[in-house]
């Protein structure tokens, strides 16, 4: 997804792509960069347009812990196990 060049903190993106966009500039886009990776990978996580991008990562960890686990998602008990897991290929979101 070449993260190198798109969803670069301090300026306004284009959540799907990271490309720059006009308005207000961000800070950081870990959870827009979040919400695109899983919509590509077919994984559903609160996204543009259900939540917009400010705050994003706040609303995607209580989707997680509420609505997420109806759509998969589940909670782990340990840094190891999210590496164990992500080792294997499953998609892992640290909140």
């Amino acid at each position: 997804m070449d993260v190198e060049h798109h969803w670069l903190p301090g300026r306004r993106i284009d959540w799907w792509t990271g490309d720059p966009d006009s308005g207000k500039p961000g800070k950081t886009h870990c959870s827009a960069f979040v919400a695109a990776a899983c919509e590509r990978l077919g994984i559903y996580i609160l996204r543009p347009p259900q939540h917009g991008q400010v705050d994003l990562a706040n609303a995607q960890q209580d989707w997680l812990l509420k609505e997420g686990k109806t759509q998969g998602w589940k909670p782990v008990n340990s840094p190891y196990e999210a590496q164990r897991l992500a080792d294997e290929g499953k998609i892992v979101v640290a909140v």
